[in-house]
């Protein structure tokens, strides 16, 4: 903003040309748009990064009011950013910490609420279910929500000491 400002105005008085300040800062907003499009990254139905590059682009706002001299615009935007990142950082990284595992449980004829039970004292979140009967058992589909927390047993552990279980597979 400094450059585009004052680094051109010996040019400007000696040709007798109106400077016109935003020219470089006008390029400042692709530029940092570019970039932060690069940061988003996509798999499966899962985004990441996009916190990332929305935080750079503000981060050069707030660089370019503050070199166009709008000090307290630029404080109060840094001020409320950062305010927002401490408020709801702690949510967005607790939801990106989970990731979905796919069981399916062979058991027999028994209750199957032991097993929902222990999912949920494990953190795990079920978050659809699939129950069939077949013969002499029950066929169970599970997707499960994990918490970076649960994650640190293995759901074939967690589930093999329950009663009725005769396999799990991940």
């Amino acid at each position: 903003m400094l450059i585009s400002k004052y680094g051109f105005n010996d040019i400007f008085i000696q040709y007798g040309v109106i400077p016109d300040a935003a020219r470089i800062a006008a390029q400042i907003i692709p530029g940092i748009s570019f970039l932060g499009a690069g940061m988003i990254m996509t798999k499966g139905y899962s985004v990441s990064g996009l916190t990332t590059a929305a935080g750079i682009w503000a981060t050069a706002g707030i660089g370019m009011a503050i070199g166009g001299g709008m000090y307290f615009l630029g404080l109060t935007a840094t001020i409320v950013l950062v305010l927002f990142q401490l408020l709801f950082h702690s949510r967005i990284v607790r939801k990106s910490m989970r990731s979905f595992e796919f069981v399916t449980v062979e058991m027999d004829d028994v209750p199957i609420e032991p097993l929902f039970a222990k999912l949920e004292a494990e953190k795990c979140e079920v978050v659809a279910s699939k129950v069939t009967k077949q013969d002499g058992g029950i066929h169970i589909e599970l997707t499960i929500n994990r918490t970076i927390v649960s994650r640190q047993t293995s759901i074939h552990s967690t589930l093999q000491h329950i009663d009725g279980i005769r396999s799990i597979e991940i």
